[in-house]
Formats: C-alpha cells, sequence, structure tokens
C-alpha cells in the first residue's frame, strides 16, 4: 500500500466518523464503490432499501465503456435498463463486454449524442417510457438543461452530477452548447444550489451527495416522507469537491471561457465574460478572483455582488485545489 493510498483511506475514515456523517437518516455512512466511480453503489443501494424498489428499472446516458458507470452494479443485481452512450469505441466494447445481457433484452445500448431536443426520442427509442426506478445523468456539460427536458419518464430516483467548486451561495448553469464535449476542465455542469431549484421544479428533493462531491442524489418528493435528512437543501447536504480521494486532485484551468483567465486567454471588451449563467438572473460577469458580478440577460445595470466561491492556486497549465487533508 503506498503513502498516498494509506492517506487517503485515513482521510476518508476520519470524513466517515464524523457527526454529521454518522447521522442515520444521512447516506454517506452506506456508500460503497462495486462498479461506480466513487460511493454511488452504496448510496443507491441504501436509497432503495428506504424507499423500496418498484421496476427495478434505469436510464443511465454518459454509460462510458461499461465497466464503470452509475447502473452497472444494478445490471448485475438483475436490473433492466437503457445506456446511452455517444462514443461508438465505447458502445463497441460495451456491446462485447455485456453481449449475453443485451441478447437477453436485459441491456438496451443506444450509440446517440444526448441533447434537450432529442433525449425524450432516444429513451423511447430504447422502450422505456412512464415510471422507471432511477435515472442517472453523466455527460459532463449539459446536464442540467438536458434533466430540464425530460419527460419520456418518470424517475423515483435521480443522481446528477454537480460542478462541487462552486458553494454556497452561488448558483450557476454552464451556457448550453449544442453537441459539447467536456474537454478535461472544470467549466462544465452545474452548481448545486442550482440543480437543487431545478430538482425541485420537477418535484423531487435533494437527499444526499457522494462523498467526493462528484453526484447528487434527489428522490420524489412524494417517496421523502421522514427518510431522508431534512431540510433538503444545499446547505444541509453539498459535499466539497474532494477529488484527491479519487487519485485525481490535478486539474486544468478553464480558458478563457470559464472564470480562471490564464496569461494569453482572450477577453471581450467588457473583460472576462464566462459563458456560466445563474439559472434566474441571467449570464455572468467575472472578475478573476474577487467577485462573481451577476448581469441580466435584459438589463446592463449589475445586480448585487457574491464572494469568489473557492480560491485556486494559479499555475502554466494546472490547478491543484486548495484543499487541507481532512476538510
Amino acid at each position: 500500500m503506498t503513502i498516498r493510498t494509506s492517506l487517503t483511506s485515513l482521510r476518508t475514515q476520519s470524513l466517515l466518523a464524523s457527526e454529521r456523517a454518522r447521522d442515520p437518516q444521512r447516506l454517506l455512512a452506506s456508500g460503497f464503490k462495486g462498479y461506480s466511480q466513487n460511493d454511488e453503489d452504496g448510496i443507491l443501494q441504501e436509497i432503495f432499501r428506504r424507499i423500496n424498489v418498484t421496476r427495478q428499472t434505469f436510464v443511465e446516458f454518459g454509460a462510458g465503456s461499461g465497466t464503470q458507470n452509475n447502473t452497472l452494479y444494478l445490471l448485475f443485481s438483475g436490473w433492466r435498463g437503457l445506456w446511452i452512450e455517444c462514443d461508438a469505441s465505447l458502445v463497441s466494447s460495451i456491446n462485447k463486454a455485456l453481449a449475453a445481457y443485451i441478447e437477453n433484452g436485459q441491456l438496451v445500448v443506444r450509440q446517440a449524442f444526448v441533447e434537450p431536443d432529442s433525449i425524450d426520442s432516444i429513451i423511447h427509442s430504447g422502450g422505456f417510457d412512464g415510471e422507471i426506478d432511477l435515472l442517472s445523468i453523466d455527460i459532463d456539460g449539459n446536464d442540467y438543461w438536458v434533466w430540464n427536458e425530460i419527460s419520456s419518464v418518470k424517475p423515483r430516483v435521480v443522481t446528477i452530477e454537480y460542478n462541487a467548486t462552486f458553494r454556497l451561495p452561488v448558483s450557476v448553469v454552464k451556457d448550453y452548447r449544442k453537441e459539447y464535449r467536456w474537454d478535461g476542465t472544470n467549466y462544465d455542469g452545474a452548481s448545486l444550489k442550482a440543480l437543487e431549484g431545478l430538482g425541485r421544479q420537477k418535484g423531487y428533493a435533494l437527499v444526499g451527495c457522494c462523498l467526493a462531491g462528484v453526484n447528487a442524489f434527489f428522490v420524489r418528493q412524494d417517496l421523502v416522507e421522514d427518510r431522508f435528512c431534512s431540510p433538503f437543501t444545499t446547505e444541509n447536504h453539498y459535499e466539497p469537491p474532494r477529488f484527491s480521494l479519487l487519485g485525481a486532485d490535478l486539474m486544468r484551468i478553464t480558458t478563457p471561457q470559464g472564470w480562471a483567465c490564464t496569461k494569453g486567454s482572450s477577453t471581450t471588451a467588457n473583460g472576462n465574460r464566462g459563458p456560466y449563467r445563474d439559472p434566474v438572473k441571467g449570464p455572468l460577469w467575472w472578475r478573476w478572483g474577487a467577485t462573481i458580478k451577476f448581469q441580466s440577460a435584459k438589463a446592463n445595470a449589475a445586480s448585487a455582488s457574491t464572494p469568489w466561491p473557492l480560491p485556486l492556486r494559479k499555475s502554466r497549465r494546472l490547478c491543484r485545489r486548495r484543499e487541507p487533508l481532512f476538510a
């Protein structure tokens, strides 16, 4: 066991030993990794233990190669579902590795680029509609906008990636871009606060996040009752970015579209303008290391500013998150 692995293990144990994590209504202590990226397999198992399973059905888009995602563990547990993946080589890998599940009808695979205006038709083509148990969204970009448009299925549980870079009280969403592909930077998705608001509009309550600060979990409001830790807010359930738990604590700074503009990046006549937007107030205007100024899409007058959510240490190509060992 390496020193890094030992430190990661100690850090995880310390986090899970906290009074907050040991609250029996929280989900953190139930997490484990089977085939998920982090501890999502265990958290999903605990959610369905509390609300029960009905049809054992799932839909996941951004399924990857099929060796690591949020529903492979469920597939091996007897569930039936649909995977959507845009990469032809990854779909080919799925078809080879899981041919038996595809042939017996337990798994349906669709190669398609998910967009807000096409997601419902893709799901219908896979033979799914109405109530399903789980919807998993992981496309590293337009997640918010796609979830907003889904009406073909009514999932009991939704898991979706959030951008943990943005802490309270910031509520922002990456501007929609057609056929956007993640470029390996931290310019992706939406803040947890923005997803909390969207979930509430669609009838879902935020019930928890994974320990690494990657995925959030929503349960349909009619199923929540007193089974989960209230209040169902970002203030209560947010987990900060702990990517070092994954061995991936380095991430390139986003330039020029994002907020961390480095030497040589381009700016507009109005300064560093990043295409994140507040779901209510509209596009955001950025000042590096200072404040985020909101500016309405329909008005020129700037409204209130909020503190910069997460300091980053600048370098030429990489930035390391300032993350204490036991935060």
